[in-house]
């Protein structure tokens, strides 16, 4: 198996309990060049499945999980495993149990290395491996799916034969018998039946009890849902953006339907144009304009008008006669007909939801406009009510206490009326407020 190149790319973030240790911080891993297909978090060691199908380890290990071989319990830099000279394929699938590891090639074979105290490396005996080896005992029925729990290991066939070995303790392989060590694959006759095939196995782990730790259960598949659609994914769609569907050589537009798209993009460019004009003469009139308090929203339009005339939008309102203002109005009144006179023409035509859209939002433009200068004339006439509604009132009319009384109530009134000043207005209405 070839080795990894020298330049690393950025392969997995790492998280939480890891060994003796918690990493409360994802840290990035670079290490191995090339994508990852899959990687084996030990104790204190990594071993990664490379998208070519060659694995590398790096960390420390003295049980054999590395697969470099007797010599190298430690190595800080991703190393190439080695396979034996007749190695044929790639792995395409790496599983690993308490310190066992198993690998499963394009070819169905199986290999395993680490500890072996119960026979979990399946190759008949309790030697610690420190290289893959094959296990010879599955090597003649093809594998398409390998399972390591704990001590125990498992193998799926092509025809749904599930094999199993290693810790047999209390009978927890479900073998046909309680030996306590299986060293070598023995198929599980219990579900060995064409009618029942196995599909996929796969680990469940349930939570603990109080300071109890959770338990593993092994689940084999007999009547498996079929992968999900593409459209059934989440975000997916029934096929790849950009392609037609299969058997389908996309819309083909009627002659009425090209003729109602060629009206409706003249009659965008008819709506265009007259819209203009109205949002022109609308900025002409100026009464009902935002108020520029704010230099980061300047508006252009305002700003050319504010300099013929040199008033601002809030000066205009506070000083022009109430006759003006009223003019003002009715013209947004105008406009805003003649876009809903507009707007009827083309009602039920197709294509003219641009069109409709841009004319909504010109409409409610000039209504928020005349809002505002009804608001104005209102504020302005309370304005000219308080002028009309003094009323002097004399000393002599009142004894001493009451005018301590009313002296200190005018003080207060007047910190007040302070107060009341020293808000931020932003038009004619609050201010007058």
């Amino acid at each position: 198996m070839s080795g990894p190149s020298q330049q690393a790319d950025k392969n997995f973030w790492l998280w939480g309990s890891w060994g003796k240790r918690i990493i409360k911080i994802p840290f990035l891993t670079q290490k191995v060049s090339g994508r990852i297909r899959d990687v084996i978090i030990g104790p204190t060691f990594i071993v990664a499945l490379r998208e070519d199908g060659t694995l590398v380890s790096w960390g420390e290990d003295k049980q054999g999980c590395l697969g470099l071989g007797t010599d190298i319990q430690l190595c800080t830099e991703p190393k190439p495993i080695p396979f034996p000279t007749d190695f044929q394929g790639k792995v395409v699938d790496i599983q690993y149990g308490k310190h066992h590891i198993l690998a499963l090639t394009n070819h169905g074979k199986v290999y395993s290395w680490g500890e072996n105290p119960d026979g979990q490396l399946g190759l008949n005996d309790l030697q610690t491996r420190y290289e893959p080896n094959l296990v010879e005992e599955i090597a003649q029925h093809p594998i398409t799916q390998i399972l390591a729990v704990d001590n125990m290991s498992y193998a799926l066939t092509k025809s749904g034969v599930v094999y199993a070995w290693g810790e047999n303790k209390d009978g927890s392989l479900a073998l046909e018998h309680d030996n306590p060590r299986v060293t070598k694959p023995e198929p599980m006759y219990r579900m060995f039946s064409k009618e029942s095939q196995v599909k996929k196995l796969q680990i469940k782990e349930s939570g603990g009890m109080g300071n109890k730790q959770g338990t593993k259960t092994v689940v084999a598949f007999v009547e498996l849902a079929d992968p999900l659609s593409d459209k059934e994914k989440i975000g997916g769609f029934e096929h790849p953006l950009g392609e037609q569907p299969q058997g389908a050589d996309g819309p083909v537009l009627s002659e009425n339907d090209e003729k109602e798209i060629f009206e409706g993009v003249d009659l965008m460019a008819k709506v265009m144009d007259n819209t203009q004009a109205w949002w022109t003469h609308m900025n002409e009139v100026r009464h009902g304009s935002p108020y520029q308090d704010n230099p980061t929203h300047n508006d252009e339009y305002q700003e050319a008008a504010g300099k013929e005339d040199g008033c601002t939008a809030l000066q205009l309102d506070t000083f022009v006669s109430l006759d003006r203002l009223e003019r003002a109005s009715n013209e947004l009144d105008m406009l805003i007909q003649s876009a809903k006179a507009q707007l009827s023409e083309f009602k039920e035509k197709k294509g003219t939801k641009n069109v409709k859209f841009m004319l909504c939002m010109f409409m409610d433009d000039c209504k928020l406009r005349r809002e505002k200068i009804r608001r104005t004339i209102a504020a302005r006439s309370l304005i000219d009510s308080r002028g009309m509604s003094t009323t002097q009132v004399s000393t002599l009319d009142y004894g001493q206490d009451e005018v301590n009384r009313l002296q200190s109530a005018n003080n207060q009134l007047h910190r007040t009326l302070q107060k009341v000043k020293n808000q931020r207005t932003y038009d004619v209405f609050t201010k007058t407020l």
